[in-house]
């Protein structure tokens, strides 16, 4: 229902044929370049990963780390938000690896988490250096907000007493996922006290955060200065930071209608029509989306699997 009136919205403001002519004429160059970056992207995003991993758990080796990072993207083009990925990276990691199952799925969670962090700071940061931006007030405070609810977030997702109402709710009519659910939340308070003991992993993975998110940021921008979008870097890194944020929340499937009305919303404040915002959004969902179907080969290369499954087995 609510990418339906995303879409609706949108097209009460955008004659939707005029960004998808203009999208086709979109150098194929560059979309070619940008989704090279966000191969580049996704295998740093598996390096983070990794990182968040305790040594003694660790089965995966960079090559894997990528694929399940691809598989995520791919079965995310299909599923609700950037969650669904997660959901279905969860679902591939458990039904693979021969042991510690639930340490790697709570690792993912937790990968997600730093994520949704670290494009929050990026993003308010991006927002106070930009030369020009209209209504940076405005900007900073949802930006503020947005690490406030994350913080609540956090809060929420390590506190042991709501764990243990949440088990108690489920312990009678759903045992199976009551199980499931122990054991996901146990190791995920596990990870929390290795990380509390190990703190120099966590601001590695923080650093690889620059670098992915930075990336994204580019790739953005390279598509805007194709489309003749005079805006600057910084600006567009906080309304990619902003739409991106919003897009995680699982409302529609990869985030469709959502993104488009978010650039429509978030560039208009900056004198930017609204074709040319829809424009941009279509083409950064179409990188991503070039670049997930990429993960296909993953699907369809049993030697890739093998050699991950021949690691999982031997440690």
């Amino acid at each position: 229902m609510v990418p339906i009136t995303c879409l609706l919205l949108l097209c009460f403001f955008v004659d939707i044929g005029d960004p998808l002519a203009v999208l086709w004429r979109l150098p194929i160059t560059t979309v070619l370049i940008c989704t090279g970056i966000f191969l580049l992207r996704n295998w740093i995003s598996g390096l983070r990963w990794m990182t968040l991993l305790p040594s003694s758990h660790n089965q995966i080796s960079s090559l894997g780390a990528f694929r399940y990072i691809m598989l995520g993207s791919l079965y995310g083009l299909i599923l609700p938000g950037a969650l669904g990925g997660d959901v279905a990276r969860s679902a591939q990691v458990a039904s693979e690896l021969s042991t510690n199952k639930a340490s790697y799925v709570a690792s993912i969670w937790l990968d997600r988490l730093l994520g949704l962090l670290s494009i929050l700071l990026l993003g308010s940061v991006a927002g106070i250096l930009s030369p020009q931006l209209d209504h940076r007030l405005n900007f900073l405070l949802l930006m503020a907000a947005g690490l406030l609810f994350f913080a609540l977030l956090v809060w929420l997702a390590f506190h042991p007493g709501l764990h243990s109402l949440l088990l108690r709710l489920l312990s009678t009519r759903h045992e199976k996922i009551h199980s499931l659910l122990a054991k996901l939340l146990s190791n995920l308070q596990e990870l929390g006290k290795y990380h509390r003991a190990h703190q120099h992993a966590v601001w590695k993975a923080l650093g690889y955060c620059v670098p992915i998110h930075g990336l994204a940021f580019l790739a953005v921008y390279l598509l805007a200065g194709a489309l003749g979008i005079e805006i600057g870097f910084l600006a567009l890194s906080l309304f990619t930071a902003i739409s991106w944020l919003v897009t995680s929340i699982p409302l529609s499937f990869s985030g469709v209608g959502i993104r488009e009305l978010s650039f429509v919303v978030l560039l208009q404040t900056q004198g930017i029509s609204a074709e040319l915002a829809t424009t941009l959004s279509l083409g950064f969902f179409s990188v991503m989306m070039l670049t997930a179907l990429i993960g296909a080969f993953f699907l369809l290369a049993p030697g890739v699997r093998r050699k991950q499954h021949q690691r999982s087995t031997s440690t």
